[in-house]
């Protein structure tokens, strides 16, 4: 008895049963195709025309995007909180014997956009992760967070009294972290779904809490770097936070499907190298953003950061206002900085010209170096890391 062909309805219906709590976008030919309540509530979101496949009984909506324009709609549709399953052809269908093979290739969600076009140049895109654990008459929180487009990642850890659990409370200073950082997406354990709600304006993801486990993410994350052991980085000892930062690593991996190559390593971060703030002083200060948002659109600066922002590359952009939200507490950190801006001031007019005039021809290495890691690399970044590492060259010169 022959077994029945595979058929396009077939194909789509099982790549969406392998990815339910996705929007599945589906490509065929030259269009990505969404069906039945993806299509229904892609249509509201994005106003696509609701239109339908086959006819009576089988009559099933269906709305499409043009192939080229899947990144014009990813950032908006993942910003309204939705995650997004792309379903790729891998085979030419001129050669294709029966139906076209697809594949999920990569899934997308607030915390994992790396597409130039839906990330602001001067604001990090960071995903972070957080758990804590039990230790004798204490408790160990775990965090760690990832800047996927330029490979950045980070753990820290803290520890509280037990007091925090009866309350269902985050330590101020885990709070202070996340509102310093304003993470896109947090991945976390059913267990602290209710410690992020009620302060937390951001996607929240739960992770099955084994992912959090030390063995295991130790394990992978060992693999990642090729590394006998942690102890080199210095992180050996932070058991919990290693348990955040393999789950980050997991997850990233399986929604990007590569290696990752342009993580490099993982840095202990310290909460007493920086002032970290809470959401009501950052906005109450103006350090970013305006408390009258009708002045965003000013001609002068209305912020600590448009006054402070003299910078001319997308990596200072994002540095200074790192800075600004975590202001440095160590004196000799603090005086290092200041030398460094004396030394810059000393110099006289004609070279400092000549330095701004070449800063402005930089373009975003980091994310350029990202994009080489993720495997998305396009000739126009080649382009511009060519120029760009020119352009150092002759500051290195200066």
């Amino acid at each position: 008895m022959s077994t029945p062909k595979l058929t396009a309805e077939q194909q789509y219906l099982d790549l969406k049963s392998k990815y339910p709590d996705c929007i599945l976008f589906f490509r065929m030919g030259d269009f990505y195709e969404v069906f039945d309540n993806d299509a229904r509530e892609m249509s509201k979101v994005l106003g696509l025309t609701l239109t339908s496949r086959d006819k009576g009984e089988k009559k099933r909506p269906m709305a499409g995007i043009p192939h080229h324009a899947l990144n014009q709609y990813l950032g908006k549709i993942v910003n309204l909180g939705y995650k997004v399953a792309i379903a790729e052809q891998m085979e030419d269908a001129k050669f294709a014997k029966g139906i076209v093979k697809r594949e999920v290739t990569k899934v997308v969600t607030a915390g994992t956009l790396i597409d130039e076009k839906n990330l602001q140049e001067q604001e990090s895109n960071f995903i972070l992760a957080l758990n804590y654990s039990k230790y004798k008459n204490s408790i160990v929180w775990g965090l760690s967070y990832l800047e996927l487009s330029t490979g950045e990642f980070k753990l820290i850890e803290l520890e509280t009294s037990q007091n925090y659990l009866a309350q269902n409370k985050l330590p101020s200073k885990i709070i202070d972290k996340i509102s310093t950082l304003q993470p896109r997406e947090i991945l976390l354990p059913e267990k602290l779904k209710y410690f992020l709600t009620p302060i937390i304006q951001t996607r929240l993801t739960l992770i099955e809490e084994f992912q959090f486990d030390f063995d295991i993410s130790y394990k992978n994350i060992i693999q990642h770097f090729k590394l006998a052991n942690l102890v080199g980085f210095g992180i050996e000892n932070y058991k919990i936070a290693i348990g955040a930062a393999g789950v980050i690593l997991n997850y990233v991996k399986t929604s990007e499907k590569t290696e990752l190559s342009h993580i490099t390593k993982l840095v202990f971060d310290n909460f007493s190298e920086n002032m970290n703030f809470d959401f009501a002083t950052i906005r109450s200060l103006e350090l970013i953003e305006p408390i009258n948002l009708s002045n965003l659109n000013s001609d002068k600066p209305t912020t600590l950061l448009g006054v402070l922002d003299k910078t001319k590359t997308p990596m200072g952009k994002r540095l200074i206002r790192s800075w600004v939200l975590k202001p440095l507490t160590n004196l000799a950190q603090i005086q290092n900085r200041l030398d460094n801006v004396e030394n810059f001031l000393k110099l006289d007019n004609d070279n400092k010209l000549v330095i701004s005039n070449s800063l402005d021809n930089i373009y975003d290495i980091e994310r350029i170096c990202g994009r080489i890691g993720l495997q998305t690399i396009s000739p126009k970044d080649f382009v511009a890391l060519d120029g760009s590492i020119s352009e150092i060259l002759n500051l290195i010169q200066t």
